[in-house]
């Protein structure tokens, strides 16, 4: 009997034990795939495939609104797939952008394992049919 294949994730944050942290929680569910930063996200994205996208607000080189704009962009139907995770923005554009985002898509720090995974789950059905 062949098992379906998990959901593969890339997760984005340059805290590196908070990211260890988030891949710990999701790989029980999902395939992880872990990503440092911006720049090194849009590196994987645009030659790999995945069913979702996790990635932190606020970082430096390139933010998790900027890993958005480059989704919609490029990749629009995986666009809908993401969770934006933060602990407030500091930025200006940053504050302009969450007043501008489906609040559904963004998941504030600090939060639980079950409220990872829920959002998690809820951007893979954004992207259902």
């Amino acid at each position: 009997m062949t098992l379906p294949p998990r959901p593969r994730i890339l997760l984005v944050d340059d805290d590196e034990l908070l990211r260890r942290t988030f891949a710990r929680i999701l790989v029980a569910k999902f395939d992880v795939v872990e990503a440092g930063n911006g720049r090194e996200a849009l590196e994987i994205l645009s030659t790999a495939e995945f069913d979702a996208v996790v990635t932190d607000l606020e970082m430096p080189l390139l933010g998790g609104d900027e890993i958005v704009g480059w989704l919609e962009a490029n990749r629009p139907s995986l666009a809908q797939r993401v969770v934006v995770v933060t602990g407030g923005a500091k930025r200006v554009a940053q504050v302009e952008w969450l007043r501008t985002v489906d609040m559904a898509r963004v998941l504030r720090k600090p939060c639980s394992a079950g409220e990872l995974v829920a959002a998690v789950d809820g951007a893979l059905r954004r992207g259902e049919p």
